[in-house]
Formats: structure tokens, sequence, C-alpha cells
């Protein structure tokens, strides 16, 4: 008696999945064989697979030695497409089902079952279900039972959880619940019942039974993806137990946090930082890299996280723009101001991830043959004019104002006075605020002030990486990851992943939240629908009117980080965001890495606008090209001869050097657009329309910059436009990611071809071809990408893989 009591208890200890509790309630299945009361909450499991079995035993099962063969027993599994579970009575008796279930976004699940009883004479049965829940408050159940019988019967049930009003992560904490029958033209309640569950790993239930006028409680543990619970089925006369196991695989699985112990939360630097939330996952669930904007708010969130004791980096995440870094940064010394250290660890810094992030770090490792390449800021151009004339190919430039560079690699052969001007204004800036951010958070171990620093890079060696104090220890990995150990005791490692993913308890929004889109514009703005994550088309302005349009969306955040493009689509976009200002939505802006010429476009009808001190912005002007192949078809020996009916017959024929009166047609019509770029900046920033060209001609202007001269409002990144659109509508707000454009098909390919031999060469892949030659394919690569037409470009933005 005393071994199987011990048996019962080891087996509760560590049983595989979430235990459950004996009421029935067709709308919260939350623990394994609640899902059979509903054949649809089978669609709402978390996991893709899930395998259990539950006992129902007796205490007379416990006045001799137990028979475990004699126990009643189902096994229970769910899988895609298939629910199935098997059962004996103590009887011996059969009992098997058939089902399957699926479910819409958000919240919505359908189901059905067959089930067979070998007991009965007509021994097939069969349910159907349906589950919904329109916000995380509320939880509706409908069941329809026994169905083609004379006896068939309906289930009710609805729950909800008021918690989630303090907070929405308390909601999974507290469930109350009823449910009701109609059967035989009576309608009668159930039960009703009340759930506790603590830090998603014990969970208390207790029910009141009407028809028994019984009073039930079950307790139930979870660790990870293991599961067990006991319940009681009257606690008045307790006689009757049950006992279950469950076992899930789920590639999201929320990773828990032990409330008990320290927790440190570890960002994976070797993984790519992606702007656009579209892009960030891959193939069957592989990674392609971070969100940035998760990883910000994780490491936010994580500040003010008390079960969170620390922050690690293993390697640094590669920035492609000062911005990016200020914002991350920002964010990290958030953090650390918190009073939680910060520790850093790389084989390789590059000046962005070393001043923004490594710097703020309370220990910062390297290996021993680590390097620090820390250098000053520097931009400009790669020039091809003496190429392309070698080879008969000639271009003209059609821009706006002399500072209006993007063309000038074609038409000149090195820099002009107006780009030198832009040029070091920028890159001294830019400086500037390198130097400012690391001398205020390691000036105390920097050997000279960080300009001398930063003159004197790079440091190849990590001894001269410490005799400069820029690193703090020579170690290896596993020395990194002890002293981390000595400093913080035994810990408990989340990743940012696991932190950040959806809790799977929960059943959604806060109800009567507002709806505020977050639109995501990456890449340049080209003339056809884009695609997601990676350009700006035609589908970003009708994106725009759709939300517009919708009564439920109260307010929109545009996320920008683009250098511009078409001037028909910019025109288009910021026309959109007009349109939605005019109606009485908020539209704030938050600039990324880059926001300017069309880019800056777009953004300047909206409400607010919001950027990072490096954010670069502005380039308020217009630029084309005009291209002859006279030369070249000379030199090859080949003749180009027509007939034209009048002289607009050879407009635009590259057979020729342009004409004198087409230069004039398009130089006039790129002031038009000028003028019209200038209109809508004016009427967008109420500004007057002579100190917008003031601020225009394609001058470029550090965020800090546009700051002073009006063209932004605020220095702030994406978390801190939220908290004041947040602000500005009051009360709850929840904010949904949206990404214009067709959904890139890259995952499947990228990987099928390895599998089967094939690698396609990367132009952007440095060990494979010269900087300059990738430089200029890009450049080439985007301006072939936008069309025809006027562009609003950033130059810049063109060469945005450069390492500044």
């Amino acid at each position: 008696m005393k071994k199987n009591i011990i048996t019962i208890i080891l087996v509760l200890m560590i049983g595989i999945h979430y235990g459950q509790t004996q009421n029935n309630n067709p709308a919260d299945a939350r623990f394994g064989y609640e899902f059979l009361d509903n054949p649809a909450s089978w669609a709402l499991d978390p996991n893709v697979f899930t395998l259990g079995v539950y006992t129902d035993f007796t205490a007379e099962d416990f006045s001799g030695e137990m028979d475990f063969d004699q126990l009643p027993f189902t096994v229970l599994l769910n899988s895609p497409l298939l629910n199935a579970t098997y059962s004996r009575d103590r009887e011996n008796g059969i009992r098997y089902s058939f089902g399957s279930s699926f479910s819409l976004p958000p919240y919505f699940a359908f189901g059905y079952r067959s089930t067979t009883d070998s007991t009965v004479s007509d021994n097939t049965i069969y349910d159907f279900g349906l589950i919904a829940r329109p916000n995380g408050f509320l939880s509706l159940g409908l069941t329809y039972g026994n169905v083609f019988l004379e006896n068939s019967s309906l289930g009710f049930g609805a729950a909800i959880r008021p918690l989630i009003f303090l907070r929405d992560d308390l909601a999974p904490m507290l469930t109350v619940s009823t449910d009701m029958v109609y059967t035989n033209e009576v309608f009668s309640v159930n039960q009703v019942s009340a759930r506790f569950v603590w830090q998603n790993t014990l969970g208390l239930k207790a029910w009141y039974n009407w028809p028994t006028r019984t009073i039930g409680a079950g307790l139930s543990l979870q660790f990870a993806g293991a599961q067990t619970s006991l319940s009681l089925g009257n606690v008045q006369n307790p006689g009757n137990f049950r006992y279950g196991v469950t076992a899930g695989i789920s590639p999201n699985q929320q990773q828990q946090i032990n409330p008990l112990s320290k927790t440190t939360l570890y960002i994976d630097g070797s993984l790519p930082l992606i702007d656009s939330p579209q892009l960030a996952p891959g193939f069957l669930g592989q990674s392609r890299g971070l969100s940035f904007n998760l990883v910000v708010q994780a490491i936010e969130k994580a500040a003010q996280d008390p079960a969170i004791q620390a922050l690690v980096l293993e390697e640094i995440p590669s920035l492609t723009s000062l911005a990016k870094a200020q914002e991350l940064g920002r964010a990290l010394k958030t953090f650390q101001e918190s009073g939680k250290p910060v520790y850093v660890y790389a084989r390789r810094f590059t000046t962005l991830d070393y001043i923004y992030l490594a710097s703020l770090a309370d220990f910062i490792g390297i290996d021993y043959y680590g390097s620090v390449i820390l250098t000053d800021v520097r931009a400009g151009s790669l020039y091809v004019r003496g190429f392309t004339e070698k080879l008969g190919v000639r271009f003209f430039p059609l821009r706006s104002h002399e500072y209006k560079s993007g063309g000038n690699i074609f038409t000149e052969y090195g820099m002009t006075d107006a780009e030198r001007e832009a040029y070091t204004r920028m890159v001294q800036g830019m400086a500037n605020q390198n130097y400012t951010f690391l001398d205020s958070v390691r000036s105390a171990k920097l050997s000279d002030p960080s300009a001398y620093i930063l003159a004197q890079g790079p440091y190849l060696t990590a001894r001269s990486a410490k005799n400069a104090g820029l690193i703090d220890e020579i170690l290896f990995l596993d020395e990194f990851r002890k002293h981390i150990s000595n400093e913080l005791g035994n810990e408990n490692r989340i990743t940012i992943q696991n932190y950040m993913a959806k809790d799977p308890a929960s059943w959604g929004e806060r109800p009567f939240s507002q709806t505020v889109a977050v639109v995501h514009l990456n890449g340049n703005i080209i003339e056809g629908n884009g695609i997601a994550g990676q350009n700006i088309g035609t589908s970003a302005a009708e994106g725009l009117r759709a939300l517009r349009e919708n009564r439920s969306i109260k307010g929109i955040i545009l996320r920008v980080d683009s250098g511009g493009g078409s001037a028909l689509i910019s025109e288009h976009i910021a026309r959109e965001v007009q349109l939605a200002v005019e109606s009485g939505l908020p539209v704030y802006v938050s600039m990324s890495g880059y926001a300017a010429s069309g880019g800056y476009y777009l953004s300047a009808p909206a409400t607010r606008i919001y950027a990072e001190e490096g954010t670069i912005t502005g380039s308020i002007g217009v630029l084309g090209l005009a291209i002859s192949t006279k030369e070249l078809l000379e030199n090859l020996g080949i003749q180009a001869d027509f007939i034209s009916a009048s002289d607009s017959s050879d407009f635009g024929d590259i057979f020729q050097n342009p004409r004198e009166r087409d230069m004039e047609i398009q130089e006039d019509m790129l002031r038009y657009v000028y003028d019209r770029f200038v209109e809508v900046v004016a009427e967008g920033r109420n500004l007057p329309i002579e100190t917008v060209d003031e601020l225009g001609q394609g001058q470029i202007w550090l965020g800090s910059e546009a700051l002073e001269n009006g063209l932004i409002d605020a220095i702030g990144g994406l978390s801190q436009v939220k908290a004041d659109m947040a602000t500005k509508l009051g009360g709850s707000v929840v904010f949904r990611d949206y990404v214009p454009g067709t959904n890139p098909a890259t995952g499947v390919f990228e990987f099928i071809l390895p599998l089967l031999g094939v690698n396609l060469p990367n132009l952007n892949d440095s060990s494979l071809v010269p900087t300059a030659v990738r430089s200029t394919w890009n450049l080439i690569s985007s301006l072939d990408e936008m069309g025809n037409g006027p562009l609003m470009l950033l130059p810049d933005y063109l060469y945005r893989d450069q390492d500044w």
C-alpha cells in the first residue's frame, strides 16, 4: 500500500503536461482532457501535437493492493487534422473516437467528432462544436451532441477573465465559467466554476455541480511542456478521483519563467536584425533573424520585469544605421538604469554596435583573437563617369538643385562642391553624436576621450582594445559564461524569442480596446504593387485607404525606413496620409534609419513626426537622368536612323545626345514636382513655402537638425510613438502590424535549393564581390526598380549596406 501511494505521488510530481479538472465546460478548455468537452477545443490547443492519458479511480482502489490493470483509462491524441481518443472502462468496454478541428484567426474554432462505443447497439454518435473568443475577456462555446439521435442535446458554455481589465498579462490567472445544457426540451444549468493559475505553473480549480449539489476541486502543475493534474469530484465525500498527464510539442512554446529563481535574458547577436516583422520568420519556423522592434520591446519589458535580473548579449547584432543603433541603445540604457547588469561577449565589434550597445555593458568580454573595428564616420560615393564614357555611354544630370546628387555617380568625375558641403555637415554631425554617447557611458574606463579613441582605431587585437579601455577582459566564451555564473549565481536563462512568445493561455486582446495600425514602410518607393518588407508600392496607398475607411481603426503609425523613390507613388501615399488626418485619425510617423526625399514626402502630412538624432531625413528635391548610347553604337559600328513625323518623335531617344529642347521639358517637369513637394511639406508641417524651400533644395538633415528646423516634432523611437499615441487616444490601446505588399516567396526556395546542391551567388557577399562593384550594382538595381519618371531619392540610402 505504502509503495503504491509513493508511486502515485512520484507520478504526480513528474507528470508530463497539464493535467486537468473534472468539470465540463465547452468554452474553457485549458488542460488536456478538458479538450474532450468540445470538439472545437482541439483547434485552440497551443501544441501541434499532444499525447496524453488519464484515469478515474476511487478510494476503494486504495483499500488493498491496487490493480492497475482494472483501472479505466483514456488515451488522447491531437495532431494536425486528427483528434483521437481510446478508452476502456472497468468492465473492459471499449470506446474510441476520431475527429478534426480547425481555427480561424483570431480566435474562432470549429470541430466535429464521431464516437464508437462497443457497449451500445447503436454504437456511433456524432458531436459538433464551436468556440468564439471575441476578445481576451470572453469565451463562448456551443456543442451539439448525439446528432441524428432522439436524445441529442445542445451545450452552452461561457467563461470570463475579469483580471484583464487590470493588466493584460494577469488575464489567464483567473477564469470564471458556467455551462448549460438543453435536452429533452429542458434548459438547465449544469455547473459553475472558478480557475486560478499562478505563473502558468500551478493551477487550482473549484466548481459547483447543480444537478448533484456537489463541490469539486482540482490541482494541476505545469513545467514548460510538462503538465499533470489530480481532481476530486466531490470534496464533501472524497471518493472519486481523476488523474491525467499529457505531453505536447509546440514550435513556439512559450518558456515559463520560474518565479522562484533568477532569470537572465539572452540575446543571440549572430542573428540579423530585421526591421520589418514580415521578414523575420522563415520556412518551417526557421529563423531568418530577430525583429528589430521585438528586440527593443523585449529589453524595455525586461527592464520593468522583476523576474529578469540581467541581460546577456553573446555576439553583437549587426546594425544598419545610426538611428537604429540609437533606438536600440536607448532601450539597453533603460534596462541598465533599472539597476540590472548587462554583460556582452563577442569575437568582433564594429563601430555602431560597440558604441551604442557594447559600451553600455557592465562587463565586456572579447575572444583572444577578437577585434574592435572602431573607426570614425565617413560618407561618399563611387563615381563611374570616366568608365561609362570609355564605353561610349553618357549620362546627363536632371535635378532640381545641386544638393540632389543621387545621379552624380554617373554624371560627375568626383564629388561636387554641393555634395562635399552636405557630406561634411552630415559626417561631422554623426561623429559628434557618436563621441557624445560613448563619453557619456564609458569615459571612466576609456584611456582617452572618445574622439581620440575613434581617431586611433581600428583595434585589430584584443590587447590593443583592452589597453584603450574598450573591453574589460580577454577570455573564451566558456570563461565568460563562468564569470556570469559567479556574478549572478545559479540562473535560469531565457531567449528573447521565448520571452516575447505569445502566451498560449491568452484569449486575445482587452475588450473595448482601440486599435492602432502600425504600417511598416521599408525600402525603395517603386511604381508597382511592392513586396512586403522590401519596397513600397501602390499597395501602401491602397492599404492606408482601407485603414482610413475601417471604423475599428482609431489611429495609424507609419514606421518609415526609406530613402525615397518614385515621385508618383510618394504623392499617392502622402495623399492618403493627408486624407486620414483630415478624417480625424491621428497619424504619427516613426522614422527609422532613413526617411528622406520620397520617404519624407509621404511623412510630411502626418499629425506628428518622430525621428532619432541620427535619422537621415529631409532631401526635399527631385532628380532624374538622361542617357545617350550614341558613342557606344558608333564604336560598335551600329547606325541608328529613324523617320520622325515631328521633333517630339525623337524625345527620349537614347541613340542620340539629348537635345536642348528635351532637357528643358524634363527640367520643367522636375521643377513642377519640386514645387508640389514643397507645397505638400509646407501644408503638412504648417510652414511658409519660403521656409520649406530654404530647407529643401535637396539638402539632407540629421534628426537632431530636423527637430531644430521644424521638419520633425520630437526625438524618439517606435516605443515612444506608441506611448504618445496611447496617451492621445486614452483608454486601452492595441497595436497591430501591417506590412503592405506582396508576401515574398523566399523561404521555400532558400530551403529547397541547397538540398538540390544549388547555391546561388549573392552579389551582397563581400567575399565574392568587391565593395565598389557591389555598391554600384545595388544602385543600378534600385534605380531600375523605381520605374520611369522623376525620383525623390536620397543618394546615401542606396549605400545603406555600408558600415558608417
